[in-house]
């Protein structure tokens, strides 16, 4: 592990892949961001434990109800523990449709993520994905 692991940028830079990730509906590509067994609570409630889970939780919610939608970075918070890092994300959800196709606005989502360093980089032990009311 080099300091760079733990450092605000790596966890902001976390954030951005993240964000890329989703708005490439890479599922897999998501779940490589995860430990080998990390877990996450995703936007629809669905809970997975393990990269396999994670991948067909976010899976099952980006060819769902949230096909199409973007995440833009919005504030990044970092807090450090003992051997890794609290990261605090918001991000405005983008590109929402209903049934009709009409577009459904913008929305606020928060991550919360446990972050290690590993092998392949800093990786999520936990994400905890929570969309965030605009009123």
């Amino acid at each position: 592990m080099i300091p760079e692991d733990l450092s605000p940028l790596a966890a902001a830079e976390f954030a951005r892949r993240f964000a890329a990730l989703w708005g490439a509906a890479d599922s897999a590509g998501l779940a490589a961001l995860f430990l080998s067994d990390g877990e996450c609570l995703t936007v629809t409630g669905a809970e997975a434990i393990g990269r396999a889970a994670v991948a067909k939780a976010l899976s099952d919610d980006l060819g769902g109800l949230l096909r199409g939608a973007r995440l833009v970075t919005g504030k990044t918070r970092v807090r450090n523990l003992t051997g890794g890092l609290l990261l605090s994300q918001r991000y405005v959800l983008t590109g929402l449709v209903d049934a009709q196709g009409q577009d459904l606005g913008r929305h606020g989502l928060m991550m919360s993520a446990v972050l290690a360093p590993s092998l392949e980089g800093l990786r999520a032990l936990s994400v905890v994905l929570v969309p965030l009311d605009q009123g």
